[in-house]
């Protein structure tokens, strides 16, 4: 992977994507709070290393962007919610991993179904994470949020941004937007 990193055209290096996507939505939609949303608290030190990287790095000179890390599912209650409903400076990049090497447990189904569990019986945690991620970004699209993702899948990341269209409206729960995506492989202008 650092090789990829090293060598890869522009277009098609995950990191320089991933860095250009923070910039123009820094400058040109000024998302200036960058929220890395992990999924899993194994990955909150990435996520903690990834602030002060962050901070050090371009928290120079009056500019750079402000970095804020959560831990998903814990923090999406407090933090989801401001980031649904604050202001419109953050961009959101879920940070999932898709495939580990080890075997999940399913979550059994309870005879008695004291805790409502029932309805998740056969899942894993991956699955169910997966599904409060996709719940999640798909919440903040209905309200015209930008969020970026980055994942580990098979050896490979890459990064995503989808950006509301700005001639769409901004009002909660409005009418559904055109958004871009933005891969290596197809780039469009924000």
């Amino acid at each position: 992977m650092n090789e990829r990193f090293r060598t890869a055209p522009p277009l098609e290096n995950p990191a320089l994507s991933y860095a250009g996507i923070c910039r123009l939505m820094e400058t040109r939609h000024g998302a200036t709070i960058r929220v890395l949303s992990t999924w899993g608290k194994g990955l909150e030190a990435v996520g903690l290393w990834y602030d002060q990287l962050l901070a050090e790095s371009l928290g120079k000179d009056g500019r750079g962007a402000t970095p804020l890390t959560v831990v998903n599912t814990r923090d999406l209650h407090s933090r989801g919610q401001q980031h649904q409903e604050g202001r419109r400076d953050k961009l959101i990049t879920n940070l999932v991993v898709e495939k580990t090497h080890r075997a999940w447990i399913a979550v059994e189904r309870s005879d008695f179904d004291q805790d409502n569990l029932n309805a998740i019986s056969g899942k894993t945690l991956p699955e169910i994470l997966q599904a409060a991620c996709d719940g999640t970004n798909r919440a903040y699209a209905e309200d015209f949020r930008r969020t970026a993702t980055s994942a580990a899948a098979a050896g490979r990341r890459f990064a995503r941004a989808v950006v509301p269209d700005a001639h769409a409206g901004h009002g909660r729960r409005g009418p559904a937007g055109r958004h871009q995506s933005l891969r290596p492989a197809r780039r469009r202008s924000l």
